[in-house]
């Protein structure tokens, strides 16, 4: 993964994310239990210390409660910044039946993109959501992810729409 230090400009999604972070058929009660999902994928895969697990879904919760992440077109963005980690952390569920996300627009959402970044890193977060909510107002990429069989397809549908959009 690049060095977030380094970066100028927004990290790309593709980067952020291994085909490991990524869940096909993420299930969830509620955004809750979604975003908990999401954390514990990172921490079965060493991204995130296994101590540092409870401090982020805090955060994540605590950012919810503030303003929903929900997005139109079946899309949310939870994310937070802590300094629980000196990495940009990124983890990615599709849904198939939806998860309930009490969003502004009250649907269900069945693309969700988890982000953590280092709270000294705020600019590098706010450019990083900032492409990572471009990107998903394409139609088409998100009907690709959604089509998407397993994490290597889903990964190699954002490699091929960052690449196509330059982002």
């Amino acid at each position: 993964m690049p060095d977030a230090e380094n970066q100028k400009g927004p990290m790309r999604l593709s980067s952020v994310l291994a085909p490991g972070d990524i869940l096909v058929g993420l299930e969830a009660a509620d955004k809750f239990q979604a975003m908990e999902r999401l954390v514990d994928l990172l921490v079965s895969r060493k991204r995130i210390p296994p101590a540092c697990r409870e401090k982020i879904i805090a955060a994540l919760k605590e950012r919810e409660r503030v303003k929903s992440t929900g997005m139109e077109f079946g899309v949310a963005i939870p994310h937070c910044s802590t300094d629980e980690s000196p990495d940009v952390i990124g983890a990615l569920g599709i849904s198939r039946n939806g998860i309930p996300y009490d969003g502004p627009d009250g649907e269900k959402k069945d693309i969700l993109i988890l982000l953590h970044t280092p709270r000294d890193k705020f600019q590098l977060h706010v450019r990083t959501l900032a492409s990572i909510a471009r990107l998903l107002q394409n139609e088409a990429f998100r009907r690709a992810l959604r089509a998407a069989k397993n994490a290597e397809e889903a990964h190699g549908v954002i490699q091929s729409f960052e690449a196509r959009e330059g982002s």
